[in-house]
């Protein structure tokens, strides 16, 4: 009979850890990566890029690129994973189609003012009945369009966070 007393307790731990073990799986499962919230605006010489995308490469390779859309006053949000992230600005989608081969267009320099193109003109509706992109197209250097030549990096942080990019 002293083994009753014995079984019982082992019963008992036993029990207390399965109840432990049911009560933190399900905290844990919520858990992932941490992340942070990244807004700001996208400038060029100090004017607004009216539309683009900005994108986010994590330096850990685990972690998925992140697409942000840049709205026609230069504005964008991102949900981000923690951590350094390399950054590209992407605008090409927004210019103007170029002309058709053949065809004789004057150097813009000799169009009178109301004729010439204008910085954050809205890009036009691709072929293939595809929406139009919201903002206009403004020249960058086309550095920015990759990650690994544009110069910009962000140490992403918990929470919301502002971070203006400034292309030169």
């Amino acid at each position: 009979m002293t083994w009753l007393p014995r079984a019982r307790a082992r019963g008992r731990c036993h029990f207390v850890r399965w109840l432990a073990l049911l009560v933190v799986l399900p905290a844990l499962a919520g858990c992932g990566p941490a992340r942070g919230t990244l807004s700001g605006r996208v400038l060029y010489r100090g004017q607004p890029v009216p539309g683009g995308w900005v994108t986010f490469r994590p330096a850990d390779p685990a972690a998925n690129t992140v697409h942000a859309l840049i709205d026609p006053d230069g504005r964008y949000e991102a949900t981000l994973p923690v951590g350094d992230v390399a950054i590209s600005v992407d605008n090409r989608e927004w210019a103007p189609p170029a002309p058709p081969l053949g065809s004789i267009v004057p150097p813009q320099a000799h169009l009178p003012p109301e004729a010439q193109p204008k910085a954050g003109a809205a890009a036009e509706a691709p072929k293939g009945g595809r929406e139009r992109l919201p903002g206009g197209y403004l020249p960058i250097p086309e550095k920015y369009a990759d990650a690994d030549t544009s110069g910009l990096r962000y140490a992403v942080r918990r929470g919301a966070d502002t971070y203006q990019i400034e292309l030169q």
